[in-house]
């Protein structure tokens, strides 16, 4: 038998492969010693095929779980040709995953269509933010945290729609609110955003007029699977900052008035940048900001191409 599991969501590609696997150990080997892992990358096809035709002394079968094989030249055409010939002979089962960043990465070589083929295939990809938003709420209520929707969509906006990221964030908020209710105020201190500091090199590449290096820091953050509303709203915040200061808001961590409320780290960045800019154009700018957000949330079919007008308008 022959499972593919397949997308741009490694997290959740590799939980259902240890679901599958789970699964092969309670039916077929309770020692759990028959379950082979191999880096497909690297794997010769001798070993490949060791592995696929023997069964194990002690043991009924095998479960043979390949990564990314679809990536090995060397093995491509032979593995193609094997599992076309004998798959369905074979009394091993296979687990085949394939994972890449974006669409536009997916194999095309002969032995990825062949996998796509399989019965037993699952496309797994990364999440929408709303769907990001739904397996927080109920990874939290799993856990009987207390959490309101305000608190996990910002956790969404800092962190986007890795699970992986997502599930360490939420286990730190639940280990240090230990049965309290986690507010929005917890999660900006303590989560940590994965795309932070590239924006302060976005924002900087823009001071600096370098339009090639802020286009390709968009552009590979995208490619990474960051929601563009999750990009654009930092971006967004960074310059709302930089404003703030040009009008000589002063920053008041932990105070109730209305000043600033920020890390005196996002504070001397941006004091930085504010000396670039004079207050007409920062206005300017946010304004623009506001417009993207619009062409965004309506569905607009290419966000790099909003990014680059933000950019190259900057």
């Amino acid at each position: 038998m022959i499972f593919f599991i397949y997308g741009t969501d490694a997290f959740s590609a590799k939980a259902k492969a240890q679901e599958l696997t789970d699964q092969f150990i309670k039916k077929r080997d309770k020692s759990g010693f028959n379950v082979v892992k191999l880096d497909g990358k690297v794997i010769d096809f001798d070993q490949f095929r060791q592995e696929a035709l023997t069964v194990p002394f002690l043991g009924e079968s095998k479960l043979i779980v390949v990564e990314n094989s679809s990536r090995n030249k060397f093995i491509i055409k032979d593995l193609a040709q094997f599992l076309e010939e004998r798959g369905d002979q074979l009394e091993n089962s296979l687990i085949f995953i394939e994972i890449f960043e974006t669409k536009k990465e997916e194999p095309k070589n002969a032995l990825y269509r062949l996998l796509s083929k399989q019965k037993y295939k699952f496309s797994i990809d990364l999440p929408s933010a709303w769907q990001a938003e739904k397996w927080l709420s109920d990874y939290f209520k799993n856990k009987n945290a207390i959490i309101g929707a305000p608190a996990i969509k910002e956790m969404t906006v800092l962190v986007g729609s890795d699970l992986s990221q997502l599930q360490q964030e939420a286990d730190k908020l639940i280990s240090y609110k230990k049965g309290e209710e986690i507010k929005v105020v917890d999660v900006k201190e303590l989560v940590k955003a994965k795309f932070e500091d590239d924006v302060f090199k976005m924002v900087d590449a823009i001071v600096a007029k370098n339009k090639l290096l802020a286009l390709k820091l968009i552009s590979d953050k995208l490619k990474s699977g960051e929601a563009p509303l999750a990009i654009l709203a930092m971006v967004a915040r960074q310059f709302k900052i930089i404003l703030k200061i040009k009008s000589g808001v002063k920053n008041s961590v932990g105070s109730e008035d209305s000043g600033l409320r920020e890390h005196p780290f996002v504070i001397s960045k941006a004091t930085e940048q504010a000396k670039k800019f004079s207050i007409d154009e920062l206005v300017a700018i946010n304004q623009k900001i506001i417009e993207i957000e619009s062409g965004l949330k309506s569905g607009v079919k290419n966000p790099e191409l909003m990014f680059d007008m933000l950019v190259m308008e900057i």
